[in-house]
């Protein structure tokens, strides 16, 4: 089992483990309204009237967590607990599954101007880059796969450091980031 954290949502990853990822889920669909899903990865949203479930959930999983990993430090565990206010996103890894792999280029330009250059073009991911930045200048250039994106402040580096973990832990990518 690995936890991850964004400043949003901690994302709960079930490896080889399906009896308890479905015992899990079995929870989830019982105790939870607002949740989308498929049948290997559930997002549970955050709402103000389920807030005892969800901190009993979270301290069940971090039962589950300390005992499926023996080196679990106790403040790993009180992270998990106190994590009422994000949303959680569990999913179940099989050995067997495919995983997308995508390559980036990642570099900038006169320490301002952030360049990623993809390998082929990944229309859903440039669409959820620029949805993420829709408040900075962003060019995409689908001859070449080049994304720009132009900072307008302190903010936006923040963003870029953000997202270049977000897409590093959900989407299993290999990014070269060039200085």
């Amino acid at each position: 089992m690995q936890i991850s954290y964004s400043h949003e949502m901690i994302a709960i990853t079930v490896q080889e483990d399906a009896k308890t990822f479905y015992f899990l889920q079995n929870l989830t669909q019982k105790h939870f309204f607002k949740k989308i899903g498929k049948k290997n990865k559930i997002i549970i949203f955050r709402q103000d009237d389920e807030n005892v479930q969800r901190r009993y959930f979270l301290k069940l999983v971090s039962k589950i967590y300390k005992r499926k990993n023996k080196n679990a430090k106790k403040l790993e565990l009180e992270k998990i607990k106190n994590s009422t206010d994000k949303s959680i996103k569990l999913t179940l890894l099989k050995s067997n599954q495919i995983l997308q792999n995508i390559n980036i280029n990642m570099h900038t330009e006169d320490n301002y101007v952030a360049i990623f250059r993809f390998d082929t073009n990944y229309s859903i991911l440039v669409t959820y880059i620029k949805n993420y930045f829709k408040d900075h200048l962003i060019s995409y250039r689908t001859k070449t796969k080049t994304m720009t994106i132009y900072p307008n402040g302190e903010r936006t580096v923040k963003l870029l450091e953000i997202i270049y973990l977000l897409v590093m832990i959900n989407l299993n990518l290999q990014i070269t980031k060039q200085a």
